[in-house]
């Protein structure tokens, strides 16, 4: 399955890491909730992304030469490539338009809230395998992994 993300583009043929809403990251405690421990726990969020198509994205995500307000191009991944690490859940509140890049297993909340966030190499566990392309804003790049 492919799903989508307004990013903003970082170096190569990648989207920025980060911790905003228009960046590759979640936002702990907004995002995804840490617990005390400092894990995190499958099925309580992470990255929102959209299925197809692009319109499904909310209006300040969508790109301006889609109809919406964004400043951003649209990224695809498909869900295939996500690692065990990492899964798709559609969003229980609106399947159809939204869902999360979560952990797949309770896990430390800071390595995955980092490896999400692009940052993932300065472990020693391997990266979770995120694998993004334009699909939206007048260009298309090759697929480039994390």
């Amino acid at each position: 399955m492919i799903i989508l993300r307004a990013m903003k583009p970082g170096e190569g043929e990648l989207p920025k890491p980060g911790w905003s809403a228009r960046t590759l990251g979640a936002k702990c405690n907004v995002d995804i909730p840490i617990t005390e421990d400092g894990c995190v726990e499958p099925e309580m969020g992470g990255v929102s992304v959209s299925p197809p198509p692009p319109e499904n994205l909310p209006p300040i995500r969508l790109p301006r030469e889609l109809g919406g307000r964004g400043k951003d191009p649209v990224w695809e991944l498909e869900t295939d490539e996500l690692s065990d690490g990492l899964v798709y859940r559609p969003d229980p509140d609106n399947p159809e338009t939204h869902g999360f890049i979560e952990p797949a297993l309770r896990r430390d909340g800071l390595r995955v809230v980092l490896t999400v966030g692009g940052l993932g190499a300065e472990y020693d566990e391997p990266r979770l395998g995120l694998v993004w392309h334009v699909t939206a804003g007048g260009r298309c790049v090759p697929r480039a992994r994390l």
